[in-house]
């Protein structure tokens, strides 16, 4: 049995780990890529136009699961692991300021109808990976550490614009839902996740300071 100390845990050591470290803010995060798998739709939203990108006010790193199989034993469950699932692949939930020319909200009708035009009962109906949207993730210094792609993405609603003359001049904002196949994650990986965000010529730690660290990390 290891001895863990409680000196291990105490308030110098967390304050440490927080300066090795640091902790994600949610503002840290931007839109940085989005590909409609058409490319007479991209215009406004393409890819390499960061105008479209910060419009987006909120979104979710999606989440990944693995289904339970339970296996009865002599009345005992067993429980092992079975197929991965993406949940909330279905319905990812994004919101974004309109601009006044309502663009941004064009574009997005535009990509549904696409994908299925039901004027003619057609269109993408299979999406492949050239559709895909991805998400970047930064540290306090402007650095990116994280990407999440999330392929053969497409927009499943486009949601109301509400308009008010009584209230104060609020920015409208717009609720797109997507569905997606799976998301993939790059940047960082398991050899380098533990590595402090930034050296001693930036404010971070000295070697020295790290390794009195220790295990208390």
């Amino acid at each position: 049995m290891a001895n863990h100390l409680v000196e291990n845990y105490s308030i110098d050591k967390f304050y440490a780990n927080v300066i090795r470290h640091e902790f994600s803010r949610q503002h840290q995060w931007r839109i940085t890529n989005i590909r409609t798998g058409n490319d007479g739709l991209n215009g406004f939203i393409r890819s390499e136009n960061p105008e479209t990108h910060l419009l987006v006010e909120s979104a979710s790193i999606p989440a990944r699961s693995i289904n339970n199989v339970p296996v009865n034993f002599h009345g005992i469950d067993f429980n092992l692991p079975g197929n991965a699932k993406y949940t909330g692949s279905d319905s990812w939930q994004t919101t974004w300021r309109v601009d006044q020319k309502l663009n941004l909200r064009r574009v997005m009708e535009e990509w549904q109808t696409f994908v299925f035009n039901d004027r003619i009962s057609g269109g993408s109906i299979t999406r492949a990976n050239d559709a895909s949207l991805t998400m970047t993730l930064f540290d306090q210094f402007g650095m990116s550490h994280s990407t999440y792609t999330l392929y053969g993405i497409y927009p499943t609603e486009v949601g109301a614009l509400d308009y008010n003359v009584g209230t104060d001049g609020d920015i409208v904002t717009m609720n797109v839902t997507f569905a997606y196949h799976y998301w993939d994650r790059g940047g960082v990986t398991a050899a380098t996740m533990n590595e402090p965000i930034n050296g001693p010529e930036v404010g971070g730690p000295s070697t020295s300071q790290t390794q009195q660290l220790g295990d208390g990390l």
